[in-house]
């Protein structure tokens, strides 16, 4: 977490954490919903203790040629769920496909999105 406020980038955690979308050459998502709740854990801990709620924004993989982006996107909804945590995926390409047709996973992110705990 960049804690400088003179720093343009202030207030934003960046890194390795985003490695896996941006760099092409790195393996498929084998995270699991323990990982990405210790992961979601760790900056609540953070920032709740300060009054600053936590919002997940434009979380997802490499689309299609993400082998496991059905297990991303449930591993994710599920711990930022069960943490209280509120999120978005990415764009409206990150759930059509270009013909227009759904992902695989828009139903994962349908069903995360209406679950009240």
């Amino acid at each position: 977490m960049n804690l400088d406020p003179a720093d343009p980038d202030y207030g934003h955690a960046m890194g390795t954490l985003l490695n896996f979308t941006l760099n092409p050459d790195t393996p498929a998502y084998l995270g699991t919903t323990l990982t990405q709740t210790r992961f979601t854990q760790y900056y609540l801990n953070f920032l709740l203790p300060r009054g600053i709620p936590l919002f997940i924004g434009e979380f997802g993989g490499k689309e299609e040629s993400e082998p496991n982006m059905v297990t991303l996107m449930g591993t994710d909804t599920s711990a930022f769920s069960s943490r209280g945590v509120s999120w978005t995926a990415w764009t409206f390409e990150t759930l059509r496909k270009t013909d227009g047709s759904p992902q695989p996973w828009l139903q994962v992110l349908t069903s995360a999105a209406a679950y009240t705990g």
